[in-house]
């Protein structure tokens, strides 16, 4: 089971994140705040309609790199420019 705890900082620093946010970022940032809260992985997941196997994954994001661990690696989409084969 992964329990999120934090610290009154850190809860405030996700709240502000989640205002500032795009919507994908900022459901991010309330799986956080919703595992402080004592709720379980598959509430979480039946909450927002969400598979439990991501929430663990950013849960587990957010453990290892604080609020950076929640933000994407990658620019989606399709690149500007096909790539060379």
């Amino acid at each position: 089971m992964i329990k999120i705890l934090l610290s009154g900082e850190q809860r405030k620093e996700l709240e502000s994140f989640r205002r500032q946010a795009s919507a994908k970022d900022s459901e991010k940032a309330l799986m956080v705040l919703m595992s402080n809260d004592g709720m379980s992985v598959p509430k979480i997941a039946s909450t927002l309609k969400r598979n439990p196997h991501t929430i663990r994954d950013w849960l587990k994001r957010y453990k290892a790199n604080g609020i950076k661990g929640l933000a994407r690696n990658f620019s989606p989409g399709r690149p500007d420019t096909k790539r060379r084969q």
